[in-house]
């Protein structure tokens, strides 16, 4: 088998991909996004799976294609990625057909990145809501063919104390389109190496994935 030009899924027509980064956080998502409706399945494993809209997968289910998938990390905090893909592709009038209105099929799956020493004040009383719809957004939106392999920048430092207790998080994320997202040689705040964003190549050729948690939602 020859590899295609990039060697990367994106070698599939019709595919594209996302991602975006919260550095302070260290966590991220990735979204694959096909051209067109894509019939897609899923296997679910581990003892503590963190999923939305699987179930669809099945082909006995009424609906047929997913319009996006999303990886993220964040635990079942994660999951919130999903609904800022939506948005996007609400505008563009994507999704299923009910009535006169679109519902896009956005199946997605979460990592479980707590731990990880990022920044996560959404995890307690008093903190901002967790990032990881804007994510979503911001991913798609920065979805195409090229995109970063392996850590979107080294293997980040711990962040300041300031920052690992703060209440705030960033307004801003990277992502792999981004001109303005620093290089890997100047950066040391990226992705944690636990979170889609941040594990290489998506899990699948083409939209056929399979999808589980890495520990406890």
């Amino acid at each position: 088998m020859r590899r295609g030009p990039r060697n990367l899924i994106t070698d599939v027509p019709g595919l594209a991909v996302g991602n975006a980064t919260d550095p302070v956080a260290r966590t991220g998502v990735t979204v694959i996004l096909p051209d067109d409706p894509a019939i897609a399945s899923v296997a679910v494993m581990g003892g503590a799976p963190g999923t939305r809209e699987t179930d669809l997968l099945a082909p006995e289910q009424t609906v047929a294609a997913i319009d996006a998938l999303v990886l993220a990390g964040g635990s079942a905090f994660g999951l919130d990625a999903a609904g800022g893909v939506m948005a996007v592709l609400v505008e563009r009038g994507r999704g299923f057909p009910v009535g006169d209105l679109r519902v896009p099929i956005v199946p997605a799956a979460i990592l479980f990145d707590l731990l990880n020493g990022g920044a996560k004040p959404w995890t307690r009383p008093g903190g901002p809501p967790p990032p990881y719809r804007d994510l979503g957004t911001a991913a798609c939106l920065a979805a195409g063919t090229d995109f970063a392999l392996g850590a979107v920048a080294p293997a980040p430092a711990p962040p300041p104390p300031a920052a690992r207790a703060g209440s705030a998080r960033p307004r801003s994320f990277w992502t792999a389109a981004s001109p303005s997202a620093p290089s890997s040689r100047s950066t040391r705040s990226a992705g944690s190496g636990s979170t889609p964003t941040t594990t290489g190549r998506p899990p699948s050729r083409s939209a056929r994935n399979s999808a589980g948690a890495a520990g406890p939602p």
